[in-house]
């Protein structure tokens, strides 16, 4: 992909939006796209990692959608995928899954285990409280 990148710094001069045109954009996943992808501004992995266990059924992930890092600071996208998408697409995602299954969390109780883990961390991050590691939050929530 460093080809790529050094192919777009050059153009992104004469038109920034040629590779969007061209579907020459590379996404998380690796693959080229032109439609739907959004910079990633620093989304919590654990959010991301949380959205694709739960769309793996329908062979969706959020790496699909997002640009490739390396690419952020060339300003070739205007559309960001916010959290608040992250968190409305997990929430639509969650209340589907829970309806369709008539109320039973089974199926989907790993993924609500892993957005509490998640959430979690990211209240103790916010809360500058990095002493407090993962694996003792994991332990802690998990056991309980």
């Amino acid at each position: 992909l460093y080809w790529l990148f050094l192919c777009a710094e050059y153009f992104v001069g004469c038109d920034r939006y040629i590779f969007s045109k061209h579907k020459l954009l590379p996404n998380q996943s690796g693959h080229l796209c032109s439609t739907n992808i959004y910079v990633d501004n620093s989304l919590p992995q654990e959010l991301k990692d949380i959205y694709d266990s739960l769309y793996a059924v329908k062979g969706n992930k959020i790496e699909d959608k997002l640009l490739d890092k390396s690419f952020n600071g060339l300003n070739l996208l205007n559309q960001e995928y916010t959290l608040e998408m992250l968190a409305d697409d997990i929430d639509k995602e969650l209340s589907s899954q829970y309806a369709n299954n008539q109320g039973n969390t089974a199926s989907i109780s790993s993924s609500l285990n892993n957005l509490l883990i998640g959430l979690t961390i990211l209240l103790c991050q916010k809360r500058n409280l990095q002493h407090i590691s993962i694996g003792t939050i994991r332990s802690v929530l998990l056991s309980s």
